[in-house]
């Protein structure tokens, strides 16, 4: 696959994540005051770093992607863990944590395809 059809990838994650922004911002919000600037906080922050690190990576040249869609998937790990402590602490119902959590499953295994496209080019 050429850089371009790389890029071309991105574009539907970048789109796809920029929508669940949105909707996970809604769920964050309403987490209760003694969460607020502790998950909220770090899970917002990991979500907008990914939408940073996914616009780099559009734009970045090919052996550049490499170490970004690494750091997107470390990302996405981390929200994956602090999401089900959320939710073991009742921040979360079960429908918003399945809702997430699909979201975040369905942006890794893209993000995990990149990284084995890349790593047998590069």
């Amino acid at each position: 696959m050429s850089e371009e059809g790389v890029n071309q990838q991105i574009l539907p994650l970048w789109e796809a994540w920029e929508k669940f922004l949105h909707h996970f911002f809604n769920i964050t919000e309403k987490f209760p005051k003694k969460a607020r600037f502790t998950f909220t906080i770090r899970l917002e922050n990991f979500s907008l770093e990914v939408l940073e690190l996914l616009i780099e990576a559009r734009y970045s040249k090919k052996q550049e992607k490499l170490p970004l869609l690494k750091k997107i998937n470390l990302l996405l790990e981390k929200m994956r863990v602090f999401t089900r402590v959320c939710y073991e602490e009742r921040f979360l119902s079960s429908k918003a944590y399945e809702k997430i959590a699909k979201e975040l499953d369905q942006a890794g295994r893209q993000i995990g395809g990149w990284l084995k496209e890349l790593q047998q080019r590069i």
